[in-house]
């Protein structure tokens, strides 16, 4: 599956992605890691959203580290057979995140 974003700037693109990974992750809630669910992630992942939206700082050191191999996100999309995907998402979250002030 090859994964594109139309949003001509990396912060529109930035909020796509977040917000198709937070869609996943609501939609597939199955998930064996200890620590956070899917669903906290997912509310984690609105507030940035929102604060993308509004200009505000973001806190790019934690989002990375749940983009990180074998951290929450990746678990769950192990866990619920979204594997491919997440290693486009997660390759292109990489890209977005080092363009981001």
């Amino acid at each position: 599956m090859k994964i594109s974003f139309k949003p001509s700037n990396s912060k529109e693109s930035l909020i796509e992605l977040l917000n198709k990974v937070k869609g996943l992750l609501f939609e597939h809630d199955n998930m064996s890691f200890d620590g956070l669910s899917p669903a906290e992630i997912g509310m984690d992942l609105g507030i940035v959203i929102e604060q993308l939206q509004n200009g505000e700082g973001i806190d790019k050191e934690y989002l990375k580290a749940l983009f990180t191999p074998t951290a929450p996100i990746q678990e769950c999309a192990m866990a619920n057979d979204w594997s491919d995907e997440y290693l486009e998402l997660s390759t292109k979250f990489d890209q977005l995140i080092t363009k981001m002030k």
